[in-house]
């Protein structure tokens, strides 16, 4: 399977399981909280199961280095924090109907949202920590369209070309 086939099949099944649990959620808030880890990790462990941890779109020049070591401490992670820019906004938009730019609620918004900020990188761990500062959030005065690489940049952090 393709990035592009990946991502469709990603947005589908992320749309059912939002609109599956909606009537639930809506009757009974405490379900979201039971959900909360299940709901932060089912894209990424779907993105896993179709395409494996080490089919990546950018490696750190530190973990390209390294890739191939079987012991090495490398980290999958997201280029734009995955909760804020997508996960976020697609549970707010399941519950609503639509996005705030009024976008409907619709596997292809899921698949724009997807195709825009769902980048993923492999850096050494030593790297991942570095980015404590912006683990859930970009630099300030970012704003979507910006530079993706902002957090990376801010740190320190450079991608092997």
């Amino acid at each position: 399977m393709n990035r592009k086939e990946g991502i469709r099949k990603m947005a589908e099944a992320y749309y059912q399981m939002l609109t599956a649990l909606k009537p639930a959620i809506k009757k009974n808030p405490d379900i979201k909280a039971g959900l909360k880890e299940g709901l932060g990790k089912f894209l990424s462990n779907l993105y896993i199961s179709y395409f494996g941890k080490k089919n990546t779109d950018y490696y750190s020049e530190a973990a390209y280095k390294i890739k191939d070591d079987k012991n090495a401490k490398l980290v999958f992670e997201h280029i734009v924090p995955k909760a804020r820019y997508i996960q976020e906004p697609c549970y707010e938009a399941s519950i609503k109907g639509h996005f705030e730019d009024g976008k409907e609620f619709s596997v292809e918004s899921i698949e724009g949202l997807l195709n825009k900020y769902w980048k993923i990188a492999t850096v050494t761990k030593e790297e991942n920590e570095k980015l404590n500062k912006y683990r859930t959030k970009m630099p300030e005065g970012w704003k979507p369209g910006d530079d993706p690489f902002a957090r990376y940049d801010a740190v320190g952090i450079k991608f092997h070309k």
